[in-house]
């Protein structure tokens, strides 16, 4: 079989993976309990996530790339034209094959106060976690955790741009180094094409979600998958602990949503979160001058409803 070292050809993958300085999660007082008590992120399966139309997006993207590479300037066009084809033809058994892999993806902001996301968490409710990303990158490590990490591309132009650009690249060897007639050629450039595609595959979001400006980590194990019970379905998870090789939280600061209208709120979080450090259920970072070493704060945005 004929093999190209794509790595080579294309260089890197084309995401921004470096760690923010802080991580944000939004979360209900309900998962934000359970995750306090357990020490961990119930990470649920992709397809099983509130936004389903993810999935169909990207293949929307890259359907307009593969349309648009039709009128590239080519001495092989009719070479082209079969190769795109081809292409085409081969995205709905990708489709089902992305669907099937097992893919686990928890979502972080890197906006601290965001009003979209308070939004989706309604009336009284909604509270948002801020992360040491030292801490919890140690509790990757500790428990061999190593999820491919990155910012949601957003942007239309630039998605495009990524995927347009590999295709190019691998239309030029294709042409240059071997019979562009062989089919056998042809399916294995297919084949390794959307093997690196999958790696885009979870971070391109309709542009309607950039105030998000979400930092996501997508996992793919093999095995310790569980079930729960989720919106009405038995839904699939992992669960991703969440101390260091101290059995340190990560978690700095916990800010309470703008829909959350009880006064005592900050009150009862901070009173609930004393209780587990002082009975040692917990421990926390030391950064700050609250004794259990969390920042306890509201959200700055007025709402007048």
């Amino acid at each position: 079989m004929i093999k190209i070292d794509f790595m080579e050809l294309l260089g890197g993958i084309q995401l921004v993976s470096d760690f923010p300085m802080e991580l944000y999660h939004y979360t209900s007082i309900q998962a934000l309990e359970s995750i306090i008590l357990s020490q961990t992120f119930w990470v649920t399966h992709s397809e099983y996530m509130n936004d389903k139309s993810e999935g169909i997006y990207f293949w929307d993207v890259l359907g307009e790339v593969i349309h648009d590479l039709r009128y590239f300037e080519i001495e092989n066009k009719d070479q082209l034209l079969s190769l795109c084809l081809q292409i085409e033809k081969r995205i709905p058994d990708y489709q089902k094959s992305y669907f099937y892999t097992d893919i686990f993806m928890l979502s972080f902001s890197c906006d601290a106060d965001s009003l979209s996301l308070w939004n989706y968490y309604g009336k009284n409710d909604g509270y948002c976690l801020h992360l040491d990303p030292l801490i919890f990158n140690d509790s990757l490590k500790k428990n061999k955790q190593n999820p491919l990490c990155a910012k949601v591309i957003y942007e239309k132009s630039e998605q495009k741009a990524i995927l347009s650009s590999e295709l190019r690249k691998v239309v030029d060897y294709f042409f240059e180094n071997s019979n562009p007639c062989s089919k056998e050629y042809q399916k294995n450039i297919i084949d390794q094409l959307f093997h690196r595609w999958a790696y885009y595959y979870p971070f391109f979001k309709h542009s309607s979600f950039i105030s998000e400006q979400e930092y996501r980590m997508v996992f793919s194990p093999d095995e310790f998958i569980k079930y729960r019970v989720y919106q009405g379905i038995m839904a699939p998870y992992i669960a991703i602990p969440l101390v260091d090789e101290n059995n340190i939280l990560p978690i700095t600061e916990i800010t309470v949503g703008p829909m959350v209208k009880h006064e005592l709120a900050l009150e009862g979080l901070r009173r609930w979160i004393t209780s587990r450090v002082e009975s040692k259920s917990i421990s926390l970072p030391e950064y700050h001058e609250e004794k259990q070493g969390i920042k306890y704060t509201k959200s700055d945005i007025p709402l007048r409803f």
